[in-house]
Order: structure tokens, then C-alpha cells, then sequence
């Protein structure tokens, strides 16, 4: 099992963490008021048919050339949660 990164703000009103089905925000307190942002984006290049990483909503680029998307996706998790983890996402 991977290990889950949190980033609460200072005033305790904001938690920012990867989002997954196996994961309700119910459990840390929240039950209202949720809203979620995308951090970022996995899509099919059409031209190509591989997969990319588009990370722009959290000030990265493109990562371009995954053959498949489970591959595409767990590269999302570790850098989104890599980022988290070293305060590279603000909010």
C-alpha cells in the first residue's frame, strides 16, 4: 500500500491530497463544503495513441509517451504526491 500525502493550510480549512475511490475526505472530519480541483490531466494523444501527462493545472508540463495508461498513472500519482510532499504545490 502506498503511503498517502497530505498538505493541510495553515489556517485548517484546506487539505490538499490525490483523490482516489478507496479514500473519503468524510473521515478526516469533512462532510461539507468538499470541493476538488484536478492537479492534472492523463489523456490520449490522438496523432500517436500513446498516453501523456498533462501536470499544467499544478504549474508542470507534458510527459509524453506512455504506452499504456495504467503506466501514465501511477508516473501522475508519484509525481503529484512527490510534489506535495516537497511543497512544490501551492494553494
Amino acid at each position: 500500500m502506498k503511503k498517502r500525502v497530505f498538505k493541510i493550510s495553515k489556517d485548517r480549512k484546506t487539505i490538499i491530497t490525490m483523490y482516489d475511490d478507496n479514500f473519503e475526505l468524510k473521515h478526516l472530519g469533512f462532510t461539507s463544503n468538499i470541493k476538488t480541483k484536478r492537479a492534472s490531466n492523463v489523456e490520449m494523444d490522438d496523432e500517436t495513441g500513446k498516453w501523456y501527462i498533462d501536470l499544467s493545472p499544478i504549474g508542470g508540463g507534458l510527459i509524453k509517451g506512455f504506452e499504456d495508461r495504467a503506466k501514465a498513472l501511477a508516473t501522475e500519482v508519484n509525481i503529484v504526491n512527490n510534489w506535495l510532499a516537497t511543497g512544490r504545490i501551492v494553494y
